[in-house]
């Protein structure tokens, strides 16, 4: 036997109703727990929602590129001297060598990252903080839209420069870009515009304004595997097997840089981990770095001043407001490039990162000498 109840439409309503008058009661008696049980719930969901957006933005880089889940960036992990180290730089002739020695390697490619150069068109000069040099595989390698020009060519050879769509219109307006001359760099070389470019994505970890063919920078050339600057990529065939890439990768690693290595660290470069992106800005926050960074000026493209550099800096320091003034090719952070040094009585190799400055730099970056004397 079972009993029953149906319930009108109007009776529902009326029930909602009284409970909707009896949780406002409650709610005026007690208007502070309330207001912190909404603000709370507010608070609550706000946060939800935001979190929810940064991750499926985070989880969303990169995925444009086709076969990027074939696509690997090479890291160097290891100790030399008791000093542990990890780095994203690699030597100039490791692209190749692995497109040679590793079969599972379909194709490699390298570039390096100029952060500032004066660029200039006629009567217009801007300052570009990302030109990237690039073999001139990358539109094989990477999917990255071009407008204009043929991305088989559009970098091979010395002095060819492919442009943005944004940069195009910042430079041309509404003239046609491609065969174009722009004056590249302090010694101000001639470069010819091949191509167009579609803006990169903001969902993507490469960000450029320019590329320019890797055969105009002379490094792209070294054969020194002791020398770091540029970014390796690697893409392995579809039928590739994860196991023999790694494997083989061993037997690279052993011959090319021995024992001293301990081992490459292989990341798929097309995933971004928020969470290192968030302890890293902590961190920069937060702790010491070892050097002043407060009320420092960067004036760039210095270089362009050939002989006359002592007597400008000379000239500055009649001015009271500046205390010191020091002559750099780079600034912290971005101090990225990096080589091995022997020292003269062991012979011991020593992977160290590479600036150049003049005998100012101490005390104008505020380092402190852990050993030693400043030259």
């Amino acid at each position: 036997m079972a009993l029953v109840l149906v319930i009108s439409w109007k009776s529902n309503t009326i029930m909602l109703k009284n409970y909707f008058l009896t949780a406002w009661r409650i709610m005026g008696r007690q208007k502070g727990y309330t207001a912190i049980n909404i603000l709370g719930l507010s608070l609550g969901i706000a946060a939800s929602i935001l979190i929810s957006i940064y991750i499926i933005d985070e989880l969303s880089y990169d995925k444009f590129q086709k076969g990027g889940d074939r696509i690997y960036r090479v890291y160097m992990q290891g100790k030399m001297q008791d000093n542990e180290f990890l780095v994203a730089m690699t030597p100039a002739p490791m692209s190749q060598a692995l497109k040679e020695e590793v079969p599972e390697v379909e194709d490699a490619i390298r570039f390096g990252i100029f952060r500032t150069m004066p660029m200039q068109y006629e009567d217009k000069t801007f300052t570009e903080e990302r030109i990237m040099v690039a073999d001139p595989n990358f539109f094989d390698f990477f999917t990255f839209k071009v407008l204009q020009g043929n991305p088989k060519t559009a970098l091979e050879g010395t002095d060819k420069l492919v442009i943005t769509e944004t940069g195009a219109k910042k430079y041309f307006g509404d003239e046609d870009p491609i065969g174009k001359i722009i004056l590249r760099g302090a010694e101000k070389r001639a470069s010819e515009v091949t191509a167009v470019v579609a803006d990169p994505p903001q969902n993507s970890h490469m960000a450029f304004d320019m590329l320019l063919s890797g055969e105009s920078w002379g490094y792209m050339k070294n054969e020194q595997w002791s020398s770091s600057n540029l970014y390796t990529y690697f893409k392995i065939h579809t039928s590739a097997d994860a196991n023999k890439v790694q494997e083989a990768l061993d037997i690279f690693i052993t011959k090319y840089f021995g024992v001293e290595i301990e081992k490459f660290l292989i990341s798929i470069s097309l995933i971004i981990s928020s969470m290192v992106v968030y302890k890293q800005l902590q961190y920069m926050q937060h702790k010491n770095l070892g050097f002043e960074k407060e009320n420092v000026i960067n004036l760039l493209h210095t270089m362009s001043l050939e002989k006359n550099a002592k007597a400008f800096k000379d000239e500055l320091m009649q001015y009271p407001d500046f205390v010191v003034a020091s002559f750099a090719n780079r600034l912290p952070p971005n101090v990225d490039w990096n080589s091995v040094f022997k020292t003269t009585d062991t012979q011991q190799d020593f992977l160290c990162n590479l600036y150049f400055v003049d005998h100012d730099q101490l005390d104008a970056m505020g380092f402190k000498m852990a050993q030693g004397r400043f030259f």
